[in-house]
């Protein structure tokens, strides 16, 4: 059997530099995070000064980036993970001795996509909204949502475009990813029931560290009451959402905030509710690479006692250094029956 390679391929503003960057790597980083822009890091030794002279990458060039991987399966197979493109952002260079570090972001710092407005909207669902922000950025959408709300009135103030969805979204317990291209909504609670794509068993030679956080600060309510008085409507609605397993005294999660109706008031106190629980128990992972585990899918733990159960990955950090090829993952238990 072949022995276990990892490989980049990377392509630098259209052109691919895979073979020359290959000499001076020294580490290599992809974060894949859920509701945040994805990030990129990458070090190079530049004992021969090309990388901080004519070879020094400028900000707002783009990168794409995948991860191969080559006999690490039983078959002696190869596999790719594409990271997508990223968008150069910072640029360091320090020693002894030389080295030239790189950042990039899934999504361009700069533009109209961050630029802060006020509109306001009337009866429209969180697709219309999410649509008219898509196309003012010039991105494609795509939706896996399970509900589709409609608003009486939703006012954006003085917010950036995608600030303002993801606030909104977060309400629904809905999950928004930016790329350079694409504006995705993703129902959260729908991706927790999906099967595990891998177990993570206590032991096993591919688990390297572990740690686990279990708390009830501010996440351990039983229930959600929201409450609202419209001034204009003379109207007071109402929400009120426990679930059928929370213990009767526990403590009640109090909100007032703005909604068009009683629906919108119960809707509310239950992603409200789940938003506050959801980290009460977290964990963290240093894997061998597994180019399988990216962030929103979930994976079972087990041999940790009453940390065991499915856990869904918030974040998942791929690095290719001196180390080999490992992967860090930022974890929550799921919620079940909610």
């Amino acid at each position: 059997m072949e022995a276990r390679r990892v490989e980049l391929d990377l392509t630098y503003e259209g052109v691919n530099i895979s073979r020359e960057l290959a000499g001076y790597l020294l580490d290599f980083s992809y974060q894949d995070n859920a509701d945040k822009a994805d990030d990129l890091q990458i070090s190079l030794q530049d004992a021969s000064g090309v990388w901080h002279g004519g070879w020094l990458p400028r900000k707002g060039d783009k990168i794409e980036v995948a991860i191969k991987v080559l006999n690490w399966g039983s078959d002696e197979s190869a596999e790719t993970l594409p990271c997508g493109t990223f968008e150069v952002d910072t640029v360091t260079f320090g020693g002894p001795p030389d080295v030239v570090q790189l950042k990039a972001a899934s999504i361009p710092i700069g533009g109209a996509r961050w630029e802060a407005r006020s509109q306001g909207w009337e009866n429209i669902r969180l697709s219309a909204i999410a649509k008219d922000i898509a196309d003012r950025a010039g991105l494609s959408l795509w939706l896996d949502i399970v509900d589709d709300p409609l608003y009486d009135r939703q006012d954006q103030a003085e917010q950036s475009d995608l600030a303002f969805l993801q606030s909104l979204a977060t309400k629904e317990g809905v999950t928004t990813v930016v790329t350079m291209t694409q504006l995705c909504l993703i129902d959260e609670e729908r991706y927790e029931m999906e099967y595990p794509i891998e177990t993570i068993e206590k032991g096993k030679s591919n688990v390297l560290s572990y740690s686990f956080d279990s708390s009830t600060v501010d996440c351990g309510y039983s229930a959600c009451e929201v409450t609202y008085f419209d001034p204009q409507k003379k109207e007071t609605y109402r929400g009120y959402f426990k679930p059928s397993w929370a213990p009767e005294n526990g403590p009640v999660l109090k909100i007032n905030a703005r909604v068009g109706s009683n629906e919108e008031a119960q809707r509310l106190s239950k992603t409200a509710l789940r938003e506050k629980n959801k980290s009460g128990t977290q964990g963290k992972f240093s894997l061998v690479g597994d180019i399988n585990l990216m962030q929103s899918f979930t994976v079972d733990v087990v041999g940790w006692g009453d940390f065991d159960g499915r856990y869904i990955i918030d974040s998942a950090t791929h690095k290719i250094g001196s180390g080999g090829y490992t992967v860090d993952l930022s974890v929550r238990k799921v919620l079940y029956t909610w």
